[in-house]
């Protein structure tokens, strides 16, 4: 038997034509069940080589010895990454033309207007386009004016599923399986260029270190994220497997990325990053049954599999979210954003074997990456 992929609208300046997935190939290798919709009108059949990449992840780490506070499985993640090395001369080839090493991708839930403007920005703050990845949920077209305006941006490639919620992760695997250069430049659509916007500097760091992720920041609102992880109890005597964000821990610990002093490693970063193209398609991508609440299930596998984060605080982007009742909302968008999120918290949780989370700024860390002033955090993120 084979299962192919279900056709895409594909919208572009060349026209419109019938494009298959390129993340779907035809499966003839064994698969397996992989989720069913909430309303249990479709199976979605994943390759079993793609069901087990996480799993394979989690059962490659060995749980440490004699830690009374972490004895599961994913404590093996609490210590420091390697640091970010900076290649030799031979090892590094240069990206000297943006748009041939570039692909700004992006999931979308029926806001064409947004990616518009986004395309716009691009133009406006660099004098020239980039190659944008934008992939919407489907399945009804849109209007001829809003085709058109799409078709003025030649490197914008624009598609539509056949289906109306695909989730934010399954919608940038598919954005992600339509980039074709090496890096990629993962933002949300409600994001926009600014003038001063260092994209170079982003390009720089994968050129030139074996970092797989530059990240940058949204002006105004900062990097509320940018930290390291860990999980363990955190000296809660009910014994709750936590998950545990610091922001800041990173400038503390002064990690800099090689030639670049404003940059500091961390391990997981806002939505607002490049990153290697392929490194990301090794991993898997995003877990496509978190519809929601992906961000932190990604950072962990990329941390799992030993890929190095770098982030750039002064390198920022404008963000610009629409009003619920703005032209460029889509009818229903919010809806799809404040589903019941206690289900896809715990698939990804249970992914990781933890049971909650928590957020903690103003943390001191130490020269081993410990936390010695953590105590036990009051509330879950």
């Amino acid at each position: 038997m084979c299962l192919t992929s279900q056709p895409l609208i594909h919208l572009n300046a060349r026209g419109r034509e019938w494009l298959p997935s390129p993340m779907s190939p035809c499966i003839d290798d064994p698969i397996a069940l992989k989720r069913c919709d909430s309303d249990a009108s479709r199976i979605v059949l994943m390759e079993e080589e793609w069901f087990q990449r996480d799993r394979k992840l989690l059962k490659n780490l060995i749980t440490p010895k004699s830690d009374p506070d972490c004895d599961f499985k994913t404590c093996a993640l609490n210590k420091l990454p390697e640091p970010i090395r900076a290649l030799s001369s031979t090892e590094i080839t240069r990206c000297t033309k943006h748009w041939e090493c570039v692909t700004i991708a992006t999931k979308t839930a029926r806001r064409p207007l947004l990616v518009i403007r986004l395309a716009q920005s691009v133009r406006d703050s660099f004098g020239y386009d980039l190659p944008i990845a934008a992939f919407d949920d489907g399945p009804d077209e849109y209007s001829k004016e809003i085709m058109d305006k799409i078709a003025e941006f030649p490197f914008l490639d624009y598609r539509i599923g056949q289906h109306d919620d695909y989730g934010i992760a399954e919608g940038r695997n598919k954005a992600l399986g339509m980039v074709k250069t090496k890096y990629f430049l993962l933002l949300d659509d409600d994001v926009m260029m600014l003038n001063t916007t260092d994209m170079q500097m982003m390009i720089d760091i994968l050129d030139t270190t074996d970092a797989s992720v530059a990240g940058g920041e949204l002006a105004k609102r900062g990097n509320m994220i940018a930290g390291f992880m860990k999980f363990g109890y955190f000296n809660d005597p009910a014994k709750v497997r936590k998950m545990g964000i610091a922001p800041g821990t990173c400038q503390k610990m002064n990690r800099t990325v090689p030639g670049f002093p404003r940059c500091f490693q961390c391990d997981v970063t806002t939505n607002v990053f490049m990153a290697r193209t392929d490194a990301i398609r090794e991993i898997g991508g995003w877990d496509p049954e978190l519809k929601i609440l992906e961000h932190r299930d990604v950072f962990i596998r990329i941390k799992a599999a030993g890929l190095k984060v770098g982030v750039c605080r002064h390198i920022q982007l404008k963000h610009a979210p629409p009003k619920e009742n703005d032209l460029e909302q889509a009818e229903g968008y919010f809806d799809k954003r404040r589903r019941a999120s206690t289900r896809f918290r715990a698939l990804g949780q249970n992914r990781w074997m933890f049971q909650g989370s928590f957020m903690k700024g103003g943390l001191t860390v130490d020269e081993n990456g410990a936390w010695p002033d953590i105590e036990r955090s009051g509330g879950f993120c």
